[in-house]
């Protein structure tokens, strides 16, 4: 992550809700702090109420089509009434209007972009626009790390409302963002909508045990690929306990009542091994890449044919389903991920596979809003995905093999 982005504020201001959906994910991806608003007006009191605050913006993301006060107006009016520099503003438009590059420079905006707006385009836009512009003071920057480790998204799943309320308290304490399950099923239901980097699991639960949850949650891992970390939680602290969870799936095990120490040492541990895994192994590895060789009949021109295809194509694919949640049509978006998970198969890419699954069923839903943050962890697994592919047409390795 450019060192550049982390920790810096960024106003959003965008009458669409799915685009400012869509924008927070990227920015809080990038560990950049977002604040949303849905008009120009109110994007003009954000920053002098921020400045007020003593914690200006550090930049302003603009949409152009605004009803009622545009984001040439607004951009205009931030310029001419900041008593001191004025914030670095950015321009997005779904309309390259002639003349439209004109008026920025008049109203003093740093870059200028037209929708859909791809992901690696806005962070070097973003990038060059801060690395120009002064930081402003303020008196605190915000902590993205906490004492324990970096912030994760941790799924809860606990039936205890006292259980609850400590292990609750002891993670967002530290910082972590945490969504609870009050039992096994709800667990996987949240599961289905949304990434977390590890899964906190009580095995005594009503309704679905935690050891059936982590059994269909290995199961579903099995067929789609993917791995998420599993802490198992128990009111028992016999021998033997460690490895009954073990052996239901549990990447690693902890027993009540919780001893905050003993929480962050198996947290950090447990999420520091995941993320220890080399990419590759996830991506693009040996046995992949042998498997594709052997679909294309061991030719290693056509091996090679085939992953510049996709390299070509994927981003365009990916332009459809951005462009069809922007125009909230989810038959479109349903159409678009359905080609991509197709063109993905040939190199058995598991995860972005299963995401793309999930984004046809919300999309079969009608659920843009879970559409939306489905589509911004596609696009992070798509970067890895070509970067992966990309290395293997360089470095020959495979076709050599």
């Amino acid at each position: 992550m450019p060192p550049v982005l982390v920790g810096r504020l960024v106003l959003v201001a965008d009458d669409n809700a799915t685009n400012r959906r869509i924008f927070q994910k990227i920015l809080e991806k990038w560990q950049m702090v977002p604040t949303l608003v849905d008009s120009g007006p109110a994007a003009i009191d954000a920053v002098f109420d921020a400045e007020r605050r003593g914690c200006p913006f550090d930049l302003v993301l603009l949409d152009v089509n605004m009803p009622g006060m545009d984001g040439f107006t607004a951009a205009a009016q931030l310029r001419d009434r900041a008593d001191g520099l004025p914030p670095t503003v950015m321009m997005v438009t779904s309309s390259d209007q002639f003349g439209d590059a004109e008026r920025c420079k008049d109203a003093g905006v740093a870059a200028y972009l037209v929708k859909p707006v791809r992901q690696a385009a806005l962070r070097e836009a973003v990038v060059t626009a801060l690395d120009r512009s002064p930081r402003p003071a303020r008196a605190e920057p915000p902590a993205l790390l906490t004492p324990h480790g970096p912030v994760l998204r941790i799924l809860l799943a606990e039936d205890n409302v006292v259980n609850q309320r400590v292990a609750m308290g002891l993670l967002t304490k530290a910082g972590h963002d945490v969504t609870l399950a009050e039992n096994g099923k709800v667990a996987l239901e949240a599961l289905d909508t949304r990434t977390f980097d590890l899964v906190l699991m009580d095995m005594q639960m009503p309704e679905m045990s935690g050891g059936e949850a982590i059994a269909a949650v290995r199961e579903r891992e099995r067929r789609a690929g993917g791995h998420v970390p599993i802490i198992a939680l128990t009111a028992h602290a016999l021998k033997g306990d460690r490895e009954r969870c073990l052996a239901a799936g549990a990447d690693d095990y902890l027993a009540k009542p919780i001893v905050p120490a003993a929480l962050h040492e198996r947290i950090a541990a447990t999420a520091a091994a995941a993320s220890a895994a080399p990419v590759s192994a996830r991506v693009f590895d040996q046995s992949r890449a042998s498997a594709l060789l052997a679909r294309v009949g061991g030719d290693p021109l056509l091996f090679r044919d085939v992953i510049e295809l996709f390299l070509d194509d994927c981003p365009n694919q990916l332009d459809a389903i951005r462009q069809a949640i922007h125009d909230q049509q989810t038959d479109r978006v349903y159409r678009a991920a359905h080609k991509l998970k197709g063109s993905a198969g040939n190199f058995d890419a598991h995860e972005i596979m299963a995401l793309l699954q999930r984004l046809e069923a919300r999309a079969r839903d009608g659920d843009l809003g879970t559409c939306v943050s489905v589509f911004v962890e596609i696009e992070a697994e798509a970067e890895r995905l070509m970067f992966a592919l990309a290395n293997a047409t360089v470095s020959g390795e495979v076709c050599a093999s």
